[in-house]
């Protein structure tokens, strides 16, 4: 997650703090941990998929990089659509 973040500040030229890079870390590591319990209780009525590790871990990068392209577009908006000097873009 953190070269993806790296990535795409680099790509947009926006600066994430470790604050911003939190919200998604928690989304992935919830949804991760869902994904192990779904598996348990797969597990429970004899269903084992074949790559069981991959699901919640996948899952979770998933969930994960999907809320930071979120978080960078958002920031990249905010910083740009500055209105305190006239509504001309922000030098970012």
């Amino acid at each position: 997650m953190a070269a993806f973040a790296y990535v795409m500040c680099r790509r947009d030229r926006v600066r994430l703090e470790r604050r911003d890079r939190a919200g998604p870390w928690l989304l992935g590591f919830l949804v991760g941990v869902a994904a192990i319990f779904a598996l348990i209780g797969c597990a429970a009525f004899g269903i084992r998929p074949v790559f069981w590790p991959l699901v919640p871990v996948g899952a979770g990068t998933v969930a994960a990089l999907v809320r930071l392209r979120v978080v960078v577009r958002r920031i990249r908006a905010a910083g740009t659509m500055d209105v305190s000097d006239g509504g001309r873009p922000a030098p970012v």
